[in-house]
Parts: structure tokens; sequence; C-alpha cells
């Protein structure tokens, strides 16, 4: 359950770590079936073992009508010395570009 793999990752505070800032862009994401680029933001998605849930972590911003999208926002995550982690960056497109809860 996500309560549990949360108190992992609080657990594995104890450990050693280190803050660290992602920058995330993307090139040449392919145009809607309608012709026009991509209304697009990323989710980011971390886990410490392969058998645990994926807990999401941040999501950026949306980048309307960009097939080479550079994204504002930095997501950040604890990043522990000597603990396998687990990144999983999945590009939606927005149908509204006001929000960045619509994925499809």
């Amino acid at each position: 359950s996500q309560a549990s793999q949360a108190a992992r990752m609080i657990t594995s505070w104890a450990q050693p770590s280190t803050k660290v800032q992602l920058s995330i862009s993307c090139e040449f994401l392919r145009k809607l079936e309608s012709g026009y680029a991509p209304n697009s933001f990323v989710v980011v998605g971390m886990r410490n073992s392969k058998e645990e849930d994926w807990l999401e972590i941040g999501r950026t911003e949306v980048i309307s009508h960009d097939v080479n999208p550079h994204w504002v926002k930095l997501i950040t995550i604890s990043y522990f010395f000597e603990i396998e982690q687990y990144l999983k960056f999945e590009v939606f497109n927005s149908n509204n570009s006001n929000t960045s809860n619509d994925a499809t």
C-alpha cells in the first residue's frame, strides 16, 4: 500500500542522503492526430524496489503546443546513498492547458 511504502521511504531518511533537483525536457514528441503539437506534462514516480508500487513524487506544469518541451518546474527528490531507487517518467497530453491533472 502507499501508506506502507511512504513509511519505508521515511525510514530510509535515516540513511545518508542529499536533495537532487531534476530538470526535465523532451525532444521530438509526436504531434496529435489533429496535426497539433501536444499540451504535455510529465509525472515522475519513484519506488525503492521492483516489488513496490510506484509513488508519484511530482509533476511538471503543462507546456502548450510544443514537440520539444523544456519544463520550468524542478522535481526535488531525496537521493539515498547506497540504496537502489527507481524513477519513472511518464509524458501525458493534457486536454486542458490550465491544469495538469487531466492525463490522456
